[in-house]
């Protein structure tokens, strides 16, 4: 077998709480309850919800030693800020002059053995004995089919004294997956911390112990939890002063801080019920959100992708058995963030903009919108003591409807778009492999690119007969840079095919361009060659993010900032996130000053990068892309600069470090190198095809124009 017990300890803690207490909202999602419960809940005590924090140096018993047949991958970041790669390692080498080593893209292929990538084990689930109990986990064949759940999972003890689990569940994700909504069922989520001993094998080696992350953060993922974590302990007695280890010391204490429930407002059993017009419904149908190639030789996996997806609902959320639209989670906060799609149910395949309302007369106009009740419980301080509260807050929002292409892209909000867009990519590797993400992506992003021609054109045709001020012609519509065959704008050919004439669209290819090279969906390649446990751990983390981290989390945000002569605000405030844009934008800013030995002047501009990512906040003297001599001093370092990288870590859920190699210097130089180097999105090439964002932006262009050329 493996370690710990984990499941049968989680069952007994379960027990025990329904066996002494209840939660406010248990009444709201279990019919039974009034009817069994009520004289019962007399005599137990009421509790808020709570959280349950796993330590675990190995993988739980459930799982057992089971090791993929090649190596496994290195831990990196283990999860940390929706990354898993070393620091510095990210894209390996980013030289433009460089090709791509056939040995080394074959080298610890994704889809060999990563259970969450389309691998060979993804269908060799760890099993459980067959008399029921937990036991060791065999790879052996399954046919994929699940058993009946046993709703009164109970645990006991064997003749021989060992704590054995008596459940009707074959694989140990489905045990997973029903014990973690069980637990967001009496109001407790489930965090995961892996604890690897780095003093059993060296930094080099990457054959890694296997945890089993991808199945335990269902535990996580229908809890209401934040996603499992990798952390790395060095060997104390021989790494006493080792700052890395400092690092991932501090960075596990702020990761159990921002997770207790004393730390941040938290909400305990939370129900979320979405109300939709009759002519809509939530797309349950897992199958239309992913697209897969069906001729390819990967086994595809079926079990991890039906579990990602709760009744049409992406995050950590649980989905009730007997109502589609009540969703529930043991525990949640401002960061949670929630996704799905609609689908039109209406026999004409259109909104109906009238419904029968009985007593009403006969049919009403109907406005479309969606409706989020959500009852939660709170504990507030009120009349000097602690109380539960339970709270219930309603939302409706009006659906705007639209059939003109121009309308939907002109309010499209992109960050949201990144969450959207992250659920669906992932599973789809997880569908049909992390190998299959890229050609989705980037068909997806065509697709949307040559809509938007075509509707740049038909607005130009709607201009042409009725001028700027008739028809339906939207706001800042300039055709000229949007098509070919106007002249007068300032936009080459290249960017009007690529929307860059679109003010809410023209960020949308370096976003699918992000989303594909993020470590949760970017294939090993080079010193890229995360481990399978540190990947899920990423992916997780990065589905749990709000917009505006995860958008900074595959694409950091950069602002350029100038030492001395007043200056309240950024120079830049977006700086591309190339090596080139940098120095273009410090050239611009100070110039290009003559090499000397000497010390600079107190007075001379000095360019500093602000470098903000849900990994790292940085501070970076850029004093060596203007020529300039080291040697700024920390009061010269603009106050409104330190206070915006302080904004900038207090914007997340897990406070990221903040470092800065300008002023007192609290990092080294060649380690901020490394962490601007793996914040430069632009730079780093695609793992299969070896291009760099330009190169594969003008591959974009050249299928737009061949398409565009064939239609006319």
């Amino acid at each position: 077998g493996g370690g710990v017990y984990l499941g049968s300890t989680i069952e007994y803690i379960l027990d025990f709480i329904e066996d002494v207490g209840y939660h406010p909202g248990i009444g709201s999602h279990d019919p039974c309850f009034e009817k069994h419960n009520k004289d019962a809940a007399i005599h137990k005590f009421l509790y808020a919800g709570g959280k349950i924090l796993c330590f675990l140096a190995g993988p739980p018993h459930e799982i057992g030693f089971l090791q993929p047949s090649q190596p496994q991958g290195r831990t990196g970041m283990g999860g940390f800020g929706g990354t898993c790669a070393e620091i510095g390692k990210r894209f390996g080498n980013t030289n433009h002059n460089v090709t791509m080593s056939h040995e080394s893209n074959e080298k610890h292929l994704d889809n060999d053995d990563d259970i969450e990538a389309g691998g060979v084990h993804n269908n060799n689930t760890p099993k459980m004995n067959r008399n029921g109990k937990t036991g060791t986990a065999n790879i052996e064949e399954g046919s994929g089919s699940s058993s009946k759940t046993n709703k009164n999972h109970k645990t006991r003890m064997n003749d021989e004294m060992n704590f054995q689990a008596t459940t009707a569940f074959k694989n140990v994700d489905e045990y997973y997956q029903h014990l973690g909504i069980q637990c967001a069922y009496d109001a407790f989520s489930i965090e995961i911390f892996g604890l690897i001993d780095e003093s059993s094998s060296s930094r080099d080696d990457i054959s890694g112990l296997f945890i089993g992350i991808p199945y335990l953060r269902l535990l996580s993922d229908r809890s209401g939890g934040s996603g499992p974590l990798l952390i790395t302990l060095s060997n104390r007695r021989k790494c006493t002063n080792n700052n890395n280890d400092a690092n991932e010391e501090k960075l596990l204490v702020r990761e159990v801080i921002s997770r207790c429930t004393l730390t941040r407002p938290t909400a305990f059993g939370a129900l979320l019920r979405i109300r939709l017009s009759p002519s809509l419904s939530i797309n349950m149908d897992r199958e239309e959100h992913v697209v897969i190639d069906r001729n390819s030789k990967i086994k595809q996996n079926t079990r991890l992708f039906n579990y990602y997806c709760s009744s049409g609902m992406y995050g950590s959320v649980s989905p009730s058995s007997s109502d589609p639209e009540l969703f529930f989670m043991g525990s949640c906060d401002v960061s949670t963030t929630l996704s799905f799609e609609l689908k039109i149910t209406s026999n004409s395949n259109s909104i109906d903009d009238y419904v029968f309302v009985d007593g009403r007369g006969g049919d009403m106009q109907l406005t479309p919108c969606v409706q989020t009740c959500f009852a939660y419980t709170s504990i507030v301080y009120r009349d000097g003591d602690w109380r539960t509260v339970r709270r219930l807050r309603v939302c409706t929002t009006k659906l705007n409807l639209t059939d003109i292409t121009e309308s939907i892209t002109s309010s499209l909000d992109l960050e949201a778009l990144a969450v959207n867009r992250f659920h669906i990519l992932y599973a789809s590797s997880l569908r049909g492999g992390i190998r299959n993400v890229r050609p989705i992506a980037q068909n997806w992003l065509l697709n949307v690119l040559l809509s938007t021609y075509k509707s740049a054109d038909e607005q130009y045709k709607v201009m042409q007969k009725y001028g700027y001020n008739g028809g339906h012609v939207v706001e800042s519509f300039y055709p000229s840079d949007r098509l070919l065959n106007v002249s007068g704008g300032q936009l080459s050919n290249k960017e009007k095919l690529l929307a860059q004439g679109h003010s809410q669209l023209q960020m949308l290819p370096l976003l699918i361009f992000s989303l594909i090279q993020c470590d949760a969906l970017r294939p090993r390649r080079d010193s890229f060659e995360p481990s399978i446990d540190s990947r899920s751990a990423a992916s997780a983390n990065m589905g749990n993010m709000s917009p505006s981290s995860i958008s900074r989390c595959i694409s950091p945000r950069l602002e350029l900032w100038i030492s001395g002569l007043g200056n309240k605000g950024p120079s830049f405030d977006s700086v591309g996130t190339s090596m080139d844009d940098i120095r273009f934008a410090v050239i611009d800013q100070v110039g290009l000053h003559e090499k000397t030995e000497e010390a600079p002047d107190a007075s001379t501009p000095r360019p500093l990068l602000l470098l903000d990512s849900p990994r790292q906040v940085l501070i970076y003297d850029c004093y060596e892309f203007c020529r300039l001599q080291s040697g700024i001093k920390d009061e010269d370092v603009p106050m409104d600069l330190k206070i915006s990288a302080k904004m900038a870590k207090q914007s997340y859920r897990v406070p990221p470090l903040v470092k800065s190699s300008a002023g007192s210097k609290d990092i080294q130089l060649a380690d901020a190198d490394s962490h601007l180097k793996d914040a430069l999105i632009e730079d780093s090439r695609l793992s299969e095809t070896n291009q760099t964002y330009k190169e594969w932006l003008n591959l974009l262009a050249e299928v737009l124009f061949s398409e565009i050329s064939k239609k006319e």
